[in-house]
């Protein structure tokens, strides 16, 4: 799958530019390797003998800017190439002052790729990168983002990914290049030579695509806020089905339903009683302004009658998950919905 950013690289190393380092904020491992085989391909075409040398930034007994200094302190005797991929760089905040002088005047004799933290594309240590090589700011894709990835770098491969087959595989990898990537490489094989574009459905998803997609802490919250019933029963189920004990993490789940029941009413109390936000958000134990008008949206959403209908049967419910027969999923299919779901009169 080709990304754009490093397609641009690409073009320019072939043009005959001279790009000694790069720093990626946001990528995954898969920008990395792509990288990688640029730069490789780049200079093997060229009859160049090249080789790649990983370190690790990260953790505070690490050696990595130490080994870096030395690689770009000792020039080969033959024309060789070492391209060096740093992960873990810290959000790029300091720059070794035994590694500046090898940035500011960097070796011909190697290649720095830098992979640190999103948002940190305008860091000390990218300014630095900036003014000899390339930075590459990769912002978070969101679900609708990444399913146009998938189905254009689907077409790449000879494939023709349908609507459906693109949501399920972006709902079962995630959003991360790397990941997608990954996964349509394993629907390459799907590919005969000579055959034409293949299609793919969900049905061939199975067996070919493994889910590794985790979902964010706050994904439930933010479902249940926005009254996205089928975005938390997904994220619920997939809780359930990544657990260790379901049933017992069905508890948990209708805890978390209830805390964000609770605060969306007393945030509803807050508002008609015209309390600041400075307060508000004391008295709700939110830190973040962008998370308090969260609440405040999901206020316009769920009435009070229906908050409080729904708290005063919790207990209800409650007795019923602890002593009935019904599965996990089930459980939590009732929960959401008898929060969510809207009532006749409500």
């Amino acid at each position: 799958m080709k990304i754009q950013e490093i397609e641009q690289i690409r073009v320019e190393l072939e043009s005959g530019k001279a790009i000694p380092m790069v720093y990626v904020a946001g990528g995954d491992d898969g920008v990395m390797d792509a990288l990688v085989q640029v730069f490789g391909g780049h200079y093997s075409a060229a009859g160049t003998e090249t080789k790649v040398v990983r370190l690790d930034a990260s953790g505070a007994k690490s050696d990595a800017w130490e080994q870096l200094a030395g690689i770009a302190g000792s020039f080969p005797m033959f024309d060789e190439k070492t391209i060096v991929v740093m992960t873990g760089c810290a959000g790029g905040a300091k720059v070794p002052k035994e590694t500046r002088p090898f940035l500011e005047n960097p070796p011909d004799h190697a290649v720095f790729l830098f992979c640190a933290d999103r948002k940190t594309s305008a860091s000390p240590l990218a300014k630095l990168v900036k003014e000899h090589g390339r930075v590459l700011d990769f912002k978070d894709l969101k679900d609708a983002q990444a399913r146009a990835v998938a189905i254009s770098g689907a077409r790449q491969m000879g494939l023709l990914l349908d609507a459906a087959a693109a949501d399920a595989l972006i709902d079962m990898v995630g959003t991360d290049l790397g990941a997608i990537d990954s996964a349509l490489k394993s629907l390459a094989g799907l590919v005969v030579p000579g055959a034409g574009t293949v299609n793919v459905g969900v049905p061939d998803l199975a067996g070919l695509v493994r889910r590794t997609r985790k979902h964010a802490p706050w994904d439930l919250d933010e479902a249940i806020e926005k009254r996205d019933l089928a975005r938390a029963v997904k994220v619920a189920i997939r809780e359930l089905q990544d657990s260790k004990d379901p049933r017992s993490r069905v508890i948990g789940l209708f805890n978390t339903v209830l805390r964000r029941a609770r605060t969306i009413l007393v945030a509803s109390d807050l508002l008609a009683d015209r309390v600041g936000q400075t307060e508000a958000m004391e008295r709700l134990g939110i830190t973040w302004p962008f998370m308090y008008e969260r609440v405040v949206d999901a206020t316009r959403r769920y009435s009070r009658a229906e908050l409080k209908t729904f708290l005063k049967n919790a207990m209800e419910m409650d007795i019923r998950m602890k002593r009935g027969v019904a599965g996990p999923e089930t459980r939590v299919v009732e929960i959401l919905t008898s929060l969510m779901v809207r009532r006749a009169g409500q």
